[in-house]
């Protein structure tokens, strides 16, 4: 049995085949769903891993990040390009944070 499955995200074909005796293999083809050229795809896993290097109050203030500008507050509710503005938001906010580390450091090491 062949099933062409399509939504807003994903677009595919699904294959079953085998009988009641015999195992069942299933197939999944998302060749329908693509990323631009020269990009990867960010998962929803990495944005959690980066998420949890932050500190909770900021870490919170992403979440109304996302809640602001995509309408929900969870990580996997979020579309292939909300997941990459989220990555870029938390890893700007990352940087920031090591940026004013090392001045704090260096103006410590200056008195």
């Amino acid at each position: 049995m062949t099933k062409q499955q399509t939504g807003p995200l994903t677009r595919g074909v699904v294959q079953i085949s085998g009988d009641m005796i015999g195992s069942t293999v299933i197939i999944i083809d998302n060749s329908g769903r693509r990323s631009a050229p020269g990009t990867c795809p960010v998962s929803v896993s990495s944005v959690l891993t980066v998420l949890d290097q932050l500190e909770r109050d900021t870490r919170i203030r992403v979440l109304d990040f996302l809640d602001r500008e995509f309408g929900t507050r969870m990580v996997k509710d979020l579309g292939e390009q909300q997941l990459t503005r989220a990555m870029l938001y938390v890893t700007a906010i990352l940087k920031k944070n090591e940026i004013r580390k090392l001045r704090k450091a260096d103006n410590e090491t200056n008195r």
